[in-house]
């Protein structure tokens, strides 16, 4: 119960994270962005006028390198963001199939320890019957052996008698 309540902590702190690192990425992808159009709109101002000059077509040219390698540094950005997400989605995914593999197996502990329970006292149940018809069978012994021991003194009796009785005629 407590590593499913860790673990749905540490689902809730990445998913913060999670949350945190998405948006501060977009943040972050928007002001270049936002950069980089400045720089354009700033290169092309600066060039436009000097459009009529002979190095105002190297300028541009500069300009719009600088634009494209901006733009691909945003796309670099961009990617690393969605394999971000993708990474993020896989965790979270794992983290729901872990606590889902945790609460079956707790159930099955809960189940395991009923049934437990449950042979248990069937054990001492057939304890319980098992002493009583012991003590049934010794009751029953005992009432055999009391009869036994009736019969023996009778027969004791008997025999002192029939000797004198048989004793007493041969003299």
């Amino acid at each position: 119960m407590q590593e499913l309540a860790r673990i749905c902590e540490s689902l809730k702190t990445i998913r913060g994270t999670a949350q945190l690192l998405i948006l501060s990425c977009l943040f972050v992808i928007a002001d270049c962005v936002t950069q980089a159009l400045a720089l354009y709109d700033s290169a092309l101002a600066q060039a436009w006028p000097a459009l009529a000059a002979p190095r105002a077509k190297n300028a541009l040219a500069h300009a719009l390198q600088s634009a494209r390698h901006d733009c691909d540094l945003l796309w670099e950005q961009y990617e690393e963001e969605q394999e971000a997400k993708v990474e993020i989605a896989d965790f979270t995914e794992e983290i729901a199939e872990n606590g889902k593999t945790i609460h079956e197996l707790e159930k099955a502990k809960k189940q395991i320890e009923i049934e437990k329970s449950d042979m248990q006292m069937a054990s001492e149940e057939a304890e319980i019957i098992e002493k009583d018809e012991e003590i049934d069978q010794l009751k029953r012994n005992h009432g055999n052996h009391a009869e036994c021991s009736r019969c023996r003194n009778t027969e004791q009796k008997r025999s002192p008698e029939a000797k004198e009785e048989g004793g007493g005629g041969s003299e």
